[in-house]
C-alpha cells in the first residue's frame, strides 16, 4: 500500500518503545475508514520479535494462554489485534472484561487472577497492544472507550485518503504493484535485545513543544493530556534507539511531532 508511510512509521515507534529501560511500552489504535489499509500495515510487522500477533482474544484466554506466554519471554513487548471489533462486538459482559483487562496490561500492570482453582499471578505483568477499528465503529463506540479509560491509554492514529493518493493508489494496484509488497523488516541492531533494556537519556528542555501538542490532545478528549505526553516522548526515545542511538536529540522531537499530525482522531488526508 502506498503513502502510508506517516502511519507506519507510527506504528514502528509504538513497537519499538518496547525496549526502553524504565518506560512503559506505548499502545496505538488505529481508526480509518475501510480499505484504508490497517490490516496491512500490522501484517507487516507480524514477524517481528517483540510481537505476538493474534487475531482475537478474550479475558480467559489472555489469562490462561497468552499471558503466561508473554510473562515467560525475554522479549515480547506488544501484542498486535489486527481487528478490535472481533474483541469488542460481543455480549457486553464479555467484551467488558477483556478491555478491562487490556487496560491493565497497557498500564498498571496484571497481578493475580483467580479462575476456578487455578491463581495466576503475572506479578504486574505490562504489554503494549496495537490494534485497529473502522471509523464508523469507532464513533459508535467512542463514549465506550472514552468511559472506561482505553482512549487516554491508546494513542489514536487516524488517517484519511485525498483524492490525488486514492487515484495513486488505484494505479498502484493495477499495476500490480502490490505484490511486491514485503514485511517491515526487524532492526538488527535490536536483533538480541531483551524488553525495557536500552537506556535512553535525554536533555528534558527538548520535550517541550511535545506540552502544546498534548495539552491540545487533552482538551480533545476531555483530559488533562498527560498520559498522551508521556506516549509522545517514548516515541521520541524509541526513534532515538532505532537510529542506533542512546540519546534523544532534536531530531527525533521533530519527527514525533509530525507524526503527532495524526495521532489523534482528526482523519487528516495523506
Amino acid at each position: 500500500m502506498i503513502a502510508i508511510d506517516p502511519i507506519s512509521e507510527i506504528v514502528k515507534l509504538t513497537i519499538a518503545s518496547g525496549f526502553v529501560a524504565g518506560e512503559d511500552a506505548v499502545s496505538s489504535l488505529m481508526v480509518a475508514s475501510p480499505e484504508s489499509g490497517k490490516t496491512e500495515i500490522l501484517r507487516r510487522f507480524s514477524k517481528w520479535k517483540n510481537v505476538f500477533y493474534v487475531g482475537d482474544v478474550t479475558a480467559y484466554y489472555l489469562v490462561t494462554q497468552l499471558l503466561p506466554y508473554i510473562k515467560n519471554s525475554r522479549f515480547i513487548t506488544h501484542i498486535i489485534i489486527p481487528d478490535f471489533l472481533k474483541v469488542v462486538y460481543r455480549r457486553h459482559s464479555t467484551a467488558s472484561s477483556c478491555l478491562m483487562l487490556l487496560n491493565q496490561l497497557t498500564e498498571e500492570g496484571v497481578f493475580k487472577i483467580p479462575i476456578g482453582n487455578t491463581i495466576y499471578d503475572f506479578e504486574g505483568l505490562r504489554c503494549g497492544i496495537v490494534t485497529s477499528i473502522t471509523k464508523e465503529d469507532m464513533k459508535d463506540r467512542r463514549h465506550r472507550f472514552h468511559k472506561t479509560g482505553l482512549l487516554s491509554r491508546f494513542i489514536p492514529v487516524s488517517w484519511s485518503y485525498s483524492p490525488k493518493t486514492l487515484q495513486d493508489i488505484r494505479k498502484y494496484i493495477s499495476s500490480l504493484d502490490y505484490l511486491d509488497e514485503r514485511p517491515v523488516p526487524f532492526p538488527s541492531n535490536l536483533k538480541d535485545v531483551e524488553r525495557h533494556s536500552v537506556e535512553v537519556s535525554a536533555d528534558p528542555t527538548l520535550f517541550k513543544p511535545l506540552e502544546i501538542v498534548a495539552e491540545k490532545y487533552g482538551k480533545l478528549e476531555q483530559t488533562y493530556g498527560f498520559r498522551y505526553q508521556k506516549h509522545l516522548i517514548r516515541l521520541c526515545m524509541a526513534n532515538a534507539i532505532l537510529e542506533c542511538r542512546n540519546r534523544v536529540v532534536a531530531d527525533d522531537v521533530q519527527k514525533v511531532l509530525y507524526l503527532s499530525e495524526y495521532m489523534n482522531l482528526d482523519y487528516k488526508p495523506i
